[in-house]
């Protein structure tokens, strides 16, 4: 068990996969993890051009399609249609 020391260095902004969410790149529910605001995976499986010091591999990965349609929709629409629909 370890002790929240609040920061928790560069690994706070990685998320661990699990059943409800996989690994994009391999489809496993434990072992390989994500990051909380990129578009990158760390799989320990598949391996990439990128070996990270933890065994696994780092994969840049497609954003979700619903973080997209956020900013699409936000942005300002070309003939004056109103934010937030998509045209």
């Amino acid at each position: 068990m370890r002790a929240d020391v609040g920061d928790q260095g560069p690994d706070a902004d990685w998320t661990g996969v699990s059943l409800a969410t996989p690994c994009p790149v391999c489809g496993a529910s434990r072992e390989c993890c994500t990051h909380a605001e990129e578009a990158f995976a760390c799989c320990l499986h598949e391996p990439s051009e990128w070996r990270l010091a933890n065994g696994g591999w780092l994969h840049r990965i497609a954003r979700p399609i619903a973080a997209r349609l956020v900013r699409v929709a936000a942005e300002p629409r070309p003939g004056g249609a109103p934010s937030g629909i998509v045209a």
